[in-house]
């Protein structure tokens, strides 16, 4: 019988251990009564900007880097599209923090430099249930070159909608995503699905 190689720490300590007590049933990744799956992160990346009042707004994205075109299993895109539940603003008092959820990119080569292809992938809020929490053809994709990524990175490019984006700049201006559905009648209309930071 083969073991199924899991997504974290493959080669650490404690990596070993988490492996072995899913194998021996005490940390079950699947059960009736519970499971317990765990992935590695990648890169947090934080981006630090003030706004014309000074305070700081501090942007952050969690990405997972697949390269040669590697892709991710079932459980791995379960969790992080739970994860992405988490995507909002918490406003402090001398700062911001906007966490914009989890990304994948996912590159044909081992890094920008080398890649022919790079995919900026973000896994949907919209949930299908606990059991599925999204379909694979859900996957929001953009091919992007690297100066796009320089500037996802730098928060000039929101990382959601790959729009001109200024996050230190004080607004008061709506910023709500929409998607276009179609009506009864046949008509398309835009319709809210969440604010965005």
């Amino acid at each position: 019988m083969s073991v199924k190689i899991r997504h974290y720490d493959q080669d650490t300590p404690f990596g070993a251990w988490l492996r072995a007590k899913g194998q021996s049933g005490e940390l079950p990744s699947n059960s009736i009564e519970v499971g317990v799956t765990a992935s590695d992160v990648d890169m947090v990346v934080r981006c630090w900007k003030n706004n014309a009042s000074g305070k700081q707004i501090q942007c952050i994205v969690w990405l997972e880097v697949k390269t040669r075109n590697g892709d991710c299993d079932y459980a791995q895109d379960s969790l992080f599209s739970a994860m992405s539940v988490f995507a909002r603003e918490v406003q402090l008092d001398d700062f911001n923090v906007r966490f914009y959820g989890i990304f994948r990119l996912r590159m044909s080569g081992t890094s920008p430099i080398n890649s022919q292809v790079m995919l900026w992938e973000r896994w949907p809020w919209k949930r299908h249930g606990v059991s599925k929490p999204y379909h694979k053809a859900d996957l929001i994709k953009s091919v992007i070159s690297e100066s796009v990524l320089v500037r996802i990175l730098k928060s000039e490019l929101h990382p959601c909608t790959l729009l001109e984006w200024k996050p230190h700049k004080s607004h008061h201006g709506s910023n709500t995503i929409y998607e276009p559905v179609t009506t009864e009648l046949g008509f398309t209309v835009d319709k809210p699905i969440r604010k965005i930071y």
